[in-house]
């Protein structure tokens, strides 16, 4: 049991210094021949029927905070926009199997009236049970027809983000996606790449401001 608590231990140390640093997987594609214009107007949708329209109110008045941080307009209406982005969110749940080495000191006890005991190694093979939640933001950028009739609905680009924690609280990542997908707002990444961001990242503390 007490080889247990001290793999356990260990284990609570390793996620109490993952607390302060988010890593966030990031892909970016971008239609070909195709960019998102500077400075265009940029109406950005929530979703009627989300289940949690609170949430969903605060990623957008974050995204578009974003969106005017970088020079684009933010559109009160579609039809006053160049483009509509739309996002999605969510988190999945999986658990993970596995067995945990374990080879270390420890005191052995045998026989005689007091008992003797020794020094040595001990070793084991621990098995375990973890949950780990995917959290991810999709972003979708469209065109909205406003200068070419035929292109309206088109997509322009899509970023994607995700990151694995043990949290299913997208609250405590949210911030960390946004950060990390707008860091190539408009850019093919050409393949999937990691974005690190510590909590005392500019990004992160503005973001902050403009809800949790």
């Amino acid at each position: 049991m007490e080889k247990l608590l001290l793999a356990a231990a260990v284990m609570s140390f390793f996620l109490q210094g993952c607390a302060r640093t988010c890593t966030v997987r990031v892909n970016g594609f971008l239609e070909a021949g195709k960019a998102i214009r500077d400075g265009a107007a940029i109406y950005v949708a929530a979703d009627a029927n989300s289940p949690n329209p609170i949430f969903e109110k605060e990623i957008k008045g974050k995204i578009e905070q974003m969106l005017s941080q970088r020079g684009y307009s933010v559109a009160a209406g579609e039809e006053l926009a160049d483009y509509r982005l739309g996002f999605d969110f969510g988190v999945h749940r999986r658990e993970v199997w596995g067995v945990q080495s374990y080879y270390g000191p420890d005191w052995f006890g045998y026989g005689g009236y007091r008992g003797s005991h020794y020094y040595g190694w001990y070793g084991a093979h621990i098995p375990y049970t973890e949950v780990y939640h995917d959290q991810w933001l999709s972003i979708r950028v469209s065109d909205t027809g406003r200068e070419n009739a035929a292109a309206k609905g088109a997509v322009i680009w899509v970023g994607e983000a995700v990151t694995t924690r043990f949290s299913a609280d997208m609250r405590e990542t949210i911030n960390y996606l946004l950060a990390a997908v707008f860091e190539y707002f408009g850019r093919d990444t050409k393949k999937r790449t990691r974005v690190k961001i510590e909590q005392s990242d500019p990004r992160i503390t503005e973001l902050t401001r403009y809800g949790y």
